[in-house]
């Protein structure tokens, strides 16, 4: 099974995707951040560094409306903020899914 590049120049022929490494394929995580809590979800990520998969981390900047239905911890936690460099520094793409939990 061959794997195609998206090309962004327009060119009419696609090239086969080029993993690094000489990897085959690629495999990729998105955390959704709704209902993250730093207790529930500190012990996910140490079992994803522990078997050595990097995944993507999206985060809230600001806490938002107190009626959010989707609520969750926010970078205006400075445990959560510190959580979140320690994960970066372990290779986690840090990633920004919105400006709060609820709607501006």
């Amino acid at each position: 099974m061959a794997t195609l590049a998206i090309s962004i120049d327009n060119s009419p022929d696609p090239k086969p995707a080029k993993w690094p490494e000489g990897k085959r394929f690629a495999f990729t995580i998105i955390d959704d951040t709704d209902w993250c809590a730093l207790d529930t979800t500190r012990p996910v990520y140490d079992l994803l560094a522990e078997c050595g998969l990097r995944t993507t981390k999206t985060v809230w900047i600001r806490g938002g409306k107190p009626t959010a239905t989707n609520a969750g911890a926010t970078c205006e936690d400075p445990f959560y903020r510190h959580w979140l460099r320690q994960l970066q520094q372990q290779g986690f793409e840090i990633a920004f899914h919105n400006a709060a939990p609820s709607s501006s």
